[in-house]
Parts: structure tokens; sequence; C-alpha cells
């Protein structure tokens, strides 16, 4: 069952909305996840339901708050079990996640760019793997050595920045260094690279001699995914690290970033001894930066 909005109606079909936008929902997928057709644009989202066609009637309706929407997917923590519930916006102000995407690999069986911008990725040595949800031919695995997806044309110097990425690392070594993505040449501010430092044993956000790690210990050898996101604001210079969703570490860095070039997924550049070995997945590179929100809100519409 399918409808528009402005219709209050059980939560298989459609979310009503006083709001004058036009959203359809199409489905409801559990665990808080509906699926819609529209364009839904801004920050935030409130959304009643009720659990009854009684509570309905008697407008007992409760607030959801915290409402994600990346791709066709709106995201709340707090359904568990929609298909018994009533929903309607009562005003419609959604974080789109697509926003100023640059490049984005979700890994769908190939290495496309799937931002519409034409940034697809070469493989080389890289395999095919399953994604944190276990789904097959969904991410892709490293082996440390050789592994290596390219990109040409993926520019920051200009812009903002925001990388994002999921990642399982399956070294047994917490010593090594394990770069994850890389960009432009490397050299003083010319060269972004993000991932795993080596004998600090931190993770780091660097812009070649103009570093930046954690904080704390960052080895993440549990055999675990984990979300990293970090940010770069051009004007302040401004750099943040969060890790599944939350800030782990901020500083300004010293110069301003003005690399540009090959984008490299698996590692700094082609350099040995900085390859990643494990898998990648959900590669975002953004020309603006997410802020703590939004990063939040990433983390949350993409975990498993």
């Amino acid at each position: 069952m399918k409808g528009l909005v402005s219709v209050v109606v059980v939560a298989m079909g459609v979310i009503a909305s006083a709001s004058a936008q036009d959203i359809m929902i199409e489905s409801i997928i559990g665990n808080g996840r509906m699926t819609f057709s529209g364009t839904l644009v801004g920050t935030t989202a409130t959304v009643e339901w009720a659990a009854s066609l009684t509570d309905v009637g008697q407008t007992n309706w409760n607030s959801l708050t915290n409402i994600v929407v990346t791709g066709n997917v709106m995201t709340n923590d707090i359904v568990k079990n929609a298909t018994s519930m009533f929903f309607r916006v009562c005003g419609i102000s959604y974080t789109n996640l697509m926003n100023g995407i640059l490049a984005y690999y979700p890994f769908n069986a190939n290495a496309d760019d799937e931002s519409g911008n034409g940034h697809t990725g070469t493989v080389s040595s890289a395999t095919l793997t399953q994604d944190r949800f276990g789904a097959t031919d969904a991410a892709y695995l490293f082996d440390g050595t050789n592994s290596q997806i390219t990109a040409a044309g993926v520019e920051m110097s200009a812009t903002n920045i925001t990388i994002a990425f999921w990642s399982k690392r399956s070294d047994s070594d917490p010593n090594s260094f394990r770069w994850v993505v890389s960009h432009g040449t490397p050299a003083k501010d010319t060269g972004l690279h993000v991932g795993y430092r080596g004998s600090s044993q931190r993770f780091s956000f660097d812009f070649f001699e103009d570093g930046f790690d954690t904080p704390t210990v960052q080895t993440d050898l549990d055999g675990a995914w984990h979300s990293w996101t970090v940010t770069y604001n051009k004007s302040s210079q401004a750099r943040s690290i969060y890790k599944d969703g939350s800030l782990i570490a901020f500083n300004t860095s010293s110069g301003k970033y003005a690399g540009s070039g090959t984008l490299y997924i698996g590692g700094a550049w082609t350099w040995p001894n900085t390859q990643f070995q494990g898998a990648i997945d959900d590669v975002r590179i953004y020309g603006r930066e997410l802020s703590s929100n939004e990063v939040y809100a990433l983390y949350i519409a993409t975990r498993p």
C-alpha cells in the first residue's frame, strides 16, 4: 500500500505530513528504517507516532525525533516494531547526507562512484568480500601489500573536506602503518592521508608533515567494523576525527591543504609498508565539512 503525504495511514503505507513537501513512504524495512521517494533537505525532523488506531482517534501522538535520511532510507533508533505503528510527519526538515558529495564508493560488487560525478575507481589486487551487514560482494578486502583502489579527478584543494568510511582491520601488528585513504602528492600540505599511524598506535588525519593524531591508542584489532569520519574547514584550518559517530580529536592545521591528484583507497599513495590490511566499505568524499550532528546521523544511518 502506498499513498501521498497529508493522510494518516498505517505505517506499512504512508507517513503523513503537515508539510508542503511531497514524500511517499514506500515500505517499512524494520529496525526503524523506512524507504521513501521524494527530495528531503535540511537538518532535523519531527515525526509523531501512535501505537494503535485508538490512539490515533484520540490524537495520542508521541514525538519521534532524530530522524536521519540517507539515500532513500529514513532511520530512527526508537522504532523497532514499525509495522504495528502509525506515523505522521509534523514538520519535514531532514538531514540530506548526499549534499556536497564529491565521490561515493558503496562497493556494490564494483568500485563505481555512485555520487554521479564519474570518479570510478580502478581496482588493483583488492577482492570483493562481505560487508558489515553480511552481504556478499559488498566491500573490498585489502591484503596489506599490493591491494589498492585509485580514482582520478577527486579535487579537494579548494574546498572544505569530509572523508568517511567503514573499515575492519585484520592484521595482528598494532605497530603497522595502515593508511585507509590518501590523496595528492607526498609533500607538506599537498598530501593527505588518513588511517593508523604505526608505532604510536594512533589514528591519524595528516597533511604530510602537518600531522594530527588521536590522543589515545586506536588499534581496532577487535575484529569489528568501525566508522571513521574526518573533517576539515579550509578557512579556520580546523580538523576533527570521529569514531563511530563520536568526536575523539580536534586540532588546527599549520597550513591549508593544497593537494591535487589521485585518490587512493587502501594505502598511502604507492608507498610500501603503508597499505591497509582488512576490509573497507562505504567510502564518502565530501566537498564540505559535515557538522557533528551530520557525522552522528551518518553513523546511525549506516551502522549494522
